[in-house]
């Protein structure tokens, strides 16, 4: 404002240095803004998350299993249902219903009987679409912004796997034991599948895809 209000008073010397000096100034905070914006899309991103269920006649845990994962406070989800030739038709029609109802939903025929949920993952890993990819078995169940709570990590740390605590039930929702704890820092690979050997972290949270080009499932 003291620059506009003396501008005829500046010598032209004086007047260049200001403009000068005024470029220098609009350079910094173009680059600042520039920075900024690609600090938000890198550390603020919205990843496209896949959450793989093997399914065999689970008609009595659907409803359970819908309402854990659709209804996550983090919206980009895709659901794959692995259908390893269910014989309930049941189970297999209230997926269809739910698949017309919300088009995250996807249902993957395994192409010969597995037999075992691993089988079912490694078909269900063929199909995500996702960056990251999590999985359940078909009678677990998820906290609402469990899958938001991930991506928060995901894009503080840049970490390539975060897990999550998990607590295990027996019987009628009782609490048998809770896996995992807190680490204030990201830790290696290395330290997580030794942790891991002892129960001391679980194996539950999420995991980029770009992993299964190093090492495939």
């Amino acid at each position: 404002q003291e620059y506009i209000e003396n501008i005829f008073k500046f010598s032209k010397e004086e007047i260049e240095a200001i403009i000068k000096k005024y470029n220098l100034i609009r350079c910094k905070y173009k680059l600042l803004f520039s920075k900024l914006e690609d600090v938000q899309r890198i550390k603020y991103k919205t990843p496209l998350v896949s959450i793989i269920v093997p399914h065999y006649n689970g008609k009595k845990y659907l409803e359970q299993l819908f309402d854990t994962t659709l209804n996550q406070t983090y919206k980009n989800i895709e659901l794959l249902l692995v259908d390893d030739f269910s014989t309930d038709d049941e189970s297999l029609e209230i997926i269809k219903r739910q698949r017309e109802k919300d088009s995250r939903v996807r249902l993957i025929p395994m192409p010969k009987k597995g037999g075992y949920g691993n089988f079912g993952v490694e078909e269900g890993l063929k199909h995500v679409k996702g960056e990251y990819f999590t999985v359940l078995t078909q009678d677990d169940f998820l906290d609402k912004d469990y899958v938001e709570k991930c991506v928060e990590q995901i894009n503080k740390t840049g970490a390539e796997i975060v897990l999550s605590r998990a607590h295990y039930f027996k019987g009628e929702g009782k609490k048998r034991r809770q896996i995992g704890k807190n680490f204030k820092h990201p830790i290696s690979g290395k330290k997580a599948f030794a942790l891991g050997l002892d129960w001391e972290i679980s194996n539950h949270g999420l995991r980029s895809v770009k992993l299964l080009e190093k090492d495939p499932f």
